[in-house]
């Protein structure tokens, strides 16, 4: 549980946390007022998939890191040939 007005973990069968109760206690509430607190609601189940599979067979993780790493490398090579040819265009532009 956590309180509802910092959000510190409380004990389960509070509402605030001693923090927020001692500064509530600077600021009473008059006898005559009514008071309602904010219902809590049940936190819903995740129905989100992990995307971590388990049980995949060893041959099937090797191919799938064998393709992010060809993906690495063509990502690398391509990055390389950008940088020689702006290095390129440059000299070319400072010798002229």
């Amino acid at each position: 549980m956590n309180c509802i007005k910092c959000g510190v973990n409380v004990p389960e069968n509070q509402v605030f946390c001693d923090a927020c109760l001692a500064d509530m206690e600077n600021y009473p509430v008059k006898p005559d007022i009514t008071v309602t607190l904010p219902q809590r609601k049940e936190a819903p189940v995740s129905k989100k998939k992990s995307r971590r599979q388990r049980n995949i067979p060893p041959e099937e993780q090797l191919r799938r890191v064998k393709t992010k790493l060809r993906l690495a490398h063509l990502t690398l090579a391509v990055v390389f040939i950008c940088f020689l040819l702006v290095a390129a265009m440059l000299l070319q532009y400072l010798q002229s």
